[in-house]
C-alpha cells in the first residue's frame, strides 16, 4: 500500500525537532508555523527535515490537514499550530487517502485565517462553510446552492475545483453533490432549470477527471460517503454518473460501479478489491445501505457500452475466486431495490412551463425513471453482440473468451431467476429482464442441463443452482403475465427440446443416441423428466400466487397442451387417430356433453398450432380444469403405454423422474 507523502512521514518521524524549532526550550507537544519557518531556512537542520518543512509552507491544504487534525476540520478549527494529536489522528486515516488526487481529508482543509470570499478556492471552501454554519433559514439548501454557484463559474477551470474540494473535503464535497443530484431538489422548479444544474455537475467532474485532477480514488470516497448518508443511496447520485457523456465518460463510470459494488459485497471474502473503505464504514452499512449501493453500481454499468458490461461483470465473477458467490449476492441485492424512481424532471410542463396537474389526482404528476440496472444487464448478456450469436461469428474480437460470457450468463440467469421471485412486487413486469432470461435459457440450455446434472448421469445435483433456477423461471417468465415478447418462443423451445429427446429415444440406435447426447436413453428420459418436473413445479406455483388465476391456467394449459400434442403425435406415436387431447383430459371432461361439441375445434386449433386458442376454449367451457391438467393425463397415458408397449422402459425413466420431481413444493 502506498504511504504518505515522504516529507509529512518526515515531519511526523522529526516531530520533536520542529517542536522546539524557532525558542528552543523544552517541547510542549505543538508545531508552529514560525517553528516550521525556523526549519526551512535553518542551516542546522537535515536536507530532510528543511524539504519537510517547506512542503508544508508550499501545500496549505497540507498544511491545514495537519493543522486540524484531531479536530476532524471546518472554517474555525484552523489555529496555525500543529499537535502532537493533529498529526498521530492524520497519520491514523492516512491510508484512506494514498491514492487520491483531491481529497487529502474527509474533514475540510481550510488555512488557518482564510477568510470568506469568491476568488480563490480556500476562501470559495471558507465561504461555502461560512453559509453552512451562518444559522439561519434552511443553511444546508443555502450552502448547496453557494457550492453550485463556484462550481458553475468553474466548471471548465479542473484545477481551481481540485483546490475548492480538496479544502471543503470529501464528506462535504460528496454531500454538496448528492444535495445537487437529489431529485426533491427540483420539485417546485423547472426542468431546464434541474437540468442545467445536472450539466453543469457532470460537466465539472468530466473536467476534473480528465485532467488528473480526480481520479477513481476520490470517486470511491464520495461513494462511502453517500452509502453513509441516512436513509438509502440517493438514486439521483447513480443518474449524475449514469448519464456522463464526456470523452472518459465510462471510466468514470466504471470507477462508480467498482466502488459501488466493492462497498455493497464489504465483509464478504471478495477478491481483486480496488479501493479501500473505512472500518466504520463498512461497520455501519445495512442491508438497505447494501442494496441501495448494488442497484445504484448496476444502474451506472448498464448505461455503459455492451463489451464492457460483459467486461465488468465477468471481473466481478472473479472476485468470487474459487468459491464464488459474488454474482449471486451482487444480483440479490440490486434486484431488493425498486425499479421506478423519481427523476431530475420532478415534474412535467407544458409548452409554457406551467406545472401539468392531473385532475384525478391529489398531487403533480411526477416524473419517473426506469431504475433495473439488473433487466439491462441481463437483456445485454443475452444479445452480447459482440459475438453475434456464437464463438465463431464475433467480430471485432472481444477482451474475453466465449466461455467466460457464458460462464457469467449462467451466474446472472440463476440469480436474476430466483431475485424475480423473491421481489415479485418490483420486477413482475419488467418484460425486458423477462425476454433476456429467455434468450439466455435457450441460448445456453443444453450446457446448462448438462453441468447441472450429477454425477450418475440420471438427475440433478441437488446443489446446483439449476433446478431452483428454472422452477422461479418457468413460474415468472413463462406462466405469470405480462410474459414477454419471448415467452411463446421459449416455451416451443422447451416443447421442443421434451419431445426430440423421446423421440430420439424411440428412433435412434444406441449408438447413435450416445454420440448425439453423450448419454444413454434411460440417462436422458431420467433428466428430462426432471426437467419437466421442475417446470410443472414453476406452473403450479405460478397458479397459486396468480392475482390473475385465469391468465395463469391459461399460460400453463397451452404448455400442456403443446408438449401433450408433441409427444402424443411425433414422439411416442401412442395416440392413432389423432385423439391426443381427447385421451390425456380428465374423463370428467373428456366424457361430458360439452366436450363432444368442441372436441373437433380443439383438435383442428391443435393441428394448425393454435394451443392458446385450444386453451382458451377448454378453459371458458371447464372453468375448473387445473393448469396441469394435461401433463397430469400424458403422463397417466404414459405409465399405461409404458407397462405395455416398452420393453426396456425407457419411458418410465422419465416419469419416475417427473413424478419425484413433481411431488416436491415449487422452489421460494
Amino acid at each position: 500500500m502506498p504511504e504518505l507523502n515522504p516529507n509529512i512521514t518526515a515531519f511526523e518521524r522529526h516531530f520533536d525537532v520542529f517542536d522546539t524549532a524557532a525558542h528552543g526550550g523544552s517541547t510542549d507537544g505543538k508545531v508552529s508555523r514560525e517553528d516550521i519557518e525556523a526549519v526551512a531556512n535553518g542551516d542546522r537542520f537535515t536536507a530532510e527535515q528543511r524539504a519537510a518543512a517547506q512542503y508544508l509552507l508550499d501545500h496549505p491544504d497540507q498544511y491545514a490537514l495537519l493543522d486540524t487534525g484531531k479536530d476532524g476540520g471546518g472554517l474555525y478549527a484552523a489555529d496555525g499550530d500543529i499537535s502532537r494529536e493533529d498529526i498521530d489522528a492524520v497519520v491514523a486515516d492516512s491510508p484512506l487517502f494514498n491514492d487520491t488526487a483531491t481529497f487529502v481529508s474527509d474533514a475540510p482543509a481550510i488555512p488557518a485565517g482564510t477568510q470568506a470570499d469568491f476568488d480563490d478556492p480556500a476562501a470559495a471552501a471558507a465561504q461555502t462553510e461560512h453559509v453552512a454554519q451562518g444559522g439561519m433559514g434552511d443553511t444546508e439548501a443555502s450552502a448547496t446552492t453557494q457550492f453550485m454557484h463556484f462550481v458553475r463559474e468553474h466548471q471548465d477551470d479542473p484545477q481551481w475545483l481540485q483546490d475548492y474540494f480538496a479544502a471543503l473535503g470529501a464528506e462535504k464535497t460528496a454531500q454538496y453533490l448528492s444535495n445537487v443530484a437529489d431529485p426533491n431538489r427540483y420539485n417546485d422548479l423547472s426542468a431546464e432549470y434541474a437540468n442545467g444544474e445536472i450539466d453543469a455537475a457532470r460537466n465539472a467532474l468530466q473536467n476534473m477527471y480528465e485532467s488528473g485532477a480526480l481520479n477513481d480514488a476520490d470517486i470511491a470516497r464520495m461513494v462511502e460517503h453517500w452509502a453513509m448518508e441516512g436513509g438509502d443511496l440517493n438514486t439521483g447520485v447513480a443518474q449524475l454518473f449514469g448519464g456522463l457523456e464526456g470523452r472518459r465518460a465510462q471510466d468514470m463510470q466504471n470507477a462508480f460501479f467498482r466502488a459501488a459494488s466493492e462497498l455493497a459485497l464489504a465483509g464478504q471474502d471478495v477478491a481483486n478489491r480496488q479501493f479501500q473503505f473505512s472500518d466504520d464504514a463498512i461497520g455501519r452499512l445495512s442491508d438497505g445501505d447494501r442494496e441501495s449501493l448494488a442497484a445504484a453500481a448496476a444502474y451506472v454499468l448498464s448505461g455503459t457500452s455492451t463489451e464492457n458490461q460483459v467486461s465488468r461483470m465477468i471481473d466481478l465473477q472473479a472476485d468470487g475466486g474459487a468459491e464464488g458467490g459474488t454474482i449471486d449476492r451482487f444480483i440479490s441485492l440490486a434486484m431488493a431495490n425498486p425499479t421506478q424512481v423519481a427523476s431530475f424532471d420532478a415534474y412535467t410542463y407544458d409548452a409554457d412551463n406551467q406545472r401539468i396537474q392531473d385532475p384525478d389526482a391529489r398531487g403533480p404528476v411526477g416524473q419517473e425513471v426506469a431504475y433495473d440496472g439488473v433487466a439491462r444487464l441481463v437483456n445485454t448478456l443475452s444479445v452480447d453482440s459482440t459475438y453475434r450469436g456464437g464463438p465463431d461469428r464475433f467480430l471485432p474480437p472481444p477482451p474475453y473468451s466465449y466461455a467466460a460470457l457464458q460462464s457469467v450468463r449462467d451466474d446472472v440467469f440463476y440469480s436474476a431467476s430466483n431475485g424475480l421471485d423473491a421481489n415479485r412486487d418490483q420486477w413482475q413486469d419488467n418484460t425486458m429482464l423477462k425476454d433476456g432470461l429467455s434468450r439466455i435459457l435457450m441460448s445456453d440450455f443444453d450446457r446448462m442441463v448438462s453441468e447441472a446434472t450429477s454425477t450418475n448421469g440420471a438427475r440433478f445435483d441437488d446443489e446446483h443452482p439449476f433446478p431452483k433456477a428454472l422452477e422461479n423461471f418457468a413460474q415468472n417468465v413463462l406462466f405469470t403475465d405480462p410474459t414477454g415478447a419471448s415467452r411463446d418462443a421459449t416455451s416451443q423451445f422447451l416443447v421442443d427440446k421434451l419431445s426430440t429427446i423421446i423421440n430420439d429415444v424411440n428412433t435412434l440406435s444406441d449408438a447413435d443416441f450416445a454420440d448425439k447426447y453423450g448419454r444413454n436413453q434411460a440417462e436422458m428420459t431420467h433428466i428430462a423428466g426432471s426437467v419437466l418436473g421442475h417446470i410443472d413445479n414453476g406452473l403450479e406455483q405460478a397458479t397459486q400466487v396468480a392475482s390473475d388465476k385465469h391468465a395463469a391456467q391459461q399460460k400453463g394449459l397451452e404448455f400442456g397442451l403443446d408438449l401433450a400434442w408433441a409427444l402424443g403425435q411425433d414422439g411416442l406415436k401412442l395416440l392413432p387417430g389423432g385423439n391426443v387431447v381427447s385421451t390425456i383430459l380428465p374423463d370428467s371432461i373428456t366424457g361430458s356433453e360439452t366436450f363432444g361439441a368442441i372436441k373437433g375445434e380443439i383438435e383442428t386449433m391443435m393441428r394448425e398450432g393454435l394451443s392458446d386458442q385450444a386453451a382458451a376454449l377448454l378453459l371458458e367451457k371447464f372453468p375448473d380444469l387445473h393448469a396441469d391438467g394435461a401433463l397430469s393425463g400424458l403422463t397417466q397415458e404414459l405409465s399405461e403405454v409404458i407397462a405395455v408397449d416398452n420393453e426396456r422402459d425407457y419411458l418410465a425413466s422419465l416419469l419416475a423422474s417427473y413424478e419425484n420431481v413433481d411431488s416436491n413444493p415449487a422452489a421460494q
